[in-house]
């Protein structure tokens, strides 16, 4: 939760940290309710409505295709009383940091690779909602994570080499996913002037080991 609480009292201070899109879009609506209605509760609602709704989209996506795929139905029960039942799961989908979006992204983003591999390619240009489904996963699964982006790239790059007779459709991903990634780079680099990186790849492994030392070895605490 420090990231969504930096996000929204310094967010031009997290864009090289954290996801510019995601820093903006967490910062933007949580103002925006601040600004309306006096209280970011009601911007935190609104997205915590949004995600919601995004995660049962994609839970029940999942829930046809399996059915599709000729799943049995207690298969499918179980699956649903999975995520129904367990709390974690209702836990992250009322809480806003990018982990619980990215999760639920790349479940989908596993539905649709396995539909790509099973049809040699052949699914994405079988229905255009197929290629809009694909892509848009891919790019919000990019720029969720700061490793999403090589995540995604590597999985297009792969696509294109292996499916030669559809690849006009992945390159055309890839190549927005490029456009995008430079873009980005050149508005934080704008903004902040600084690169954090080396702060942020250290911070944490130097924090575990000051409380291995503070403990006594302690893992327990």
């Amino acid at each position: 939760m420090n990231d969504t609480i930096n996000m929204l009292n310094e967010p031009l201070q997290c864009i090289d940290l954290q996801p510019l899109w995601y820093t903006l879009v967490i910062h933007e609506i949580m103002h925006w309710g601040e600004s309306v209605f006096g209280s970011m509760y009601w911007g935190f609602a609104l997205y915590i409505g949004l995600q919601i709704v995004l995660f049962a989209l994609v839970l029940a996506y999942n829930a046809v295709w399996l059915r599709r795929h000729r799943i049995k139905k207690i298969v499918i029960g179980l699956y649903i009383g999975y995520f129904a039942l367990l709390p974690i799961h209702a836990d992250y989908a009322l809480t806003a940091v990018r982990d619980s979006l990215y999760a639920y992204i790349t479940l989908l983003l596993l539905m649709c690779m396995v539909d790509i591999l099973q049809s040699k390619g052949k699914w994405i240009v079988d229905n255009p909602k197929h290629d809009w489904l694909f892509s848009g996963t891919i790019l919000i699964l990019a720029f969720t994570r700061s490793n999403g982006k090589i995540i995604a790239g590597i999985l297009l790059i792969c696509l294109i080499l292996f499916y030669k007779d559809v690849r006009i459709y992945f390159i055309k991903t890839l190549i927005i996913l490029i456009v995008v990634h430079m873009a980005t780079g050149t508005i934080s680099e704008r903004m902040i002037g600084i690169d954090k990186g080396f702060r942020e790849t250290v911070s944490v492994p130097l924090t575990q080991m000051a409380a291995v030392v503070a403990y006594d070895g302690n893992m327990s605490m």
